[in-house]
């Protein structure tokens, strides 16, 4: 078929053909979006968590590309840390509309944003299909968070049992360890969860804030405040906005240690 002046797809049969001036389109619009990303990217690193979502929210706004499908999960996973769960769904459904079925990364982020939203038994649903589809440390205590706000406890700790299997360094291991004391403790097992606290002790990581908030979690739901509030003070010191934002998220600990601001980063 012989071409014109414009740059429109040219049919042939049933197929449409792009010009190159389409395609060079189509690549520079594919860099511009990336670049969107990469600065994304450098306003978290600042601790611009708003900056972030307000350069991503355009390519969300149509999710038609591979670029801007990955632009989703990362806007998604930033509106999770800022605490903006409506925002952040309204982006994964808009996306699932044309990106098909669901990822292991897009289900976990579902999940807690679907958490955030109060919506505990859909937020169950969600974190069970991403680890059974794709198992990992960090999507099985997603799981263990989402039970134990739909209050079914004993699968919370088998959830986090099942993180503790899949650990593969002590960063991991702290952090099943410090949800199966507190676990433990609100199950009324209070041998089990300083059994728990000791091995998490045992693994001490003075340099490490994540380390110290682990602990002091276990520590908040064993009842034991100064204790909770010391490591919250070593963890502070650290790493203050990881500090912040945890105490955002954890409703135990934060009865003993005041909330950092909302828009930090979360664990």
């Amino acid at each position: 078929m012989t071409t014109t002046g414009d740059t429109g797809p040219r049919p042939r049969g049933h197929l449409a053909v792009l010009s190159a001036a389409d395609v060079a389109a189509h690549e520079r619009q594919a860099r511009e979006d990336a670049a969107a990303v990469r600065a994304s990217v450098a306003h978290v690193a600042a601790g611009r968590l708003d900056d972030a979502l307000d350069v991503l929210s355009s390519l969300v706004a149509v999710p038609t590309t591979p670029v801007r499908q990955r632009a989703v999960a990362v806007y998604a996973g930033l509106c999770a840390q800022a605490r903006h769960p409506a925002e952040g769904l309204a982006a994964l459904d808009a996306a699932a509309v044309v990106g098909g079925e669901p990822s292991a990364l897009v289900l976990m982020l579902r999940a807690q944003l679907l958490r955030q939203a109060g919506r505990a038994v859909d937020a169950v649903v969600a974190a069970r299909r991403a680890h059974e589809l794709e198992p990992s440390v960090e999507r099985a205590l997603v799981l263990c968070a989402c039970l134990r706000d739909a209050a079914t406890l004993a699968e919370a700790k088998d959830a986090a049992n099942a993180a503790l299997a899949l650990a593969v360094d002590d960063a991991d291991r702290a952090a099943c360890l410090g949800q199966l004391a507190a676990i433990s403790a609100t199950l009324g097992d209070l041998v089990g969860a300083r059994e728990h606290l000791g091995t998490l002790d045992g693994l001490a990581r003075p340099d490490d804030a994540a380390w110290y908030l682990h602990r002091a979690h276990a520590l908040a739901h064993l009842g034991e405040a100064d204790a909770a509030r010391d490591a919250v003070g070593y963890a502070r010191a650290l790493d203050a906005m990881l500090c912040g934002a945890w105490l955002n998220d954890d409703v135990e600990l934060s009865r003993f240690c005041a909330p950092a601001p909302a828009g930090l980063l979360a664990p």
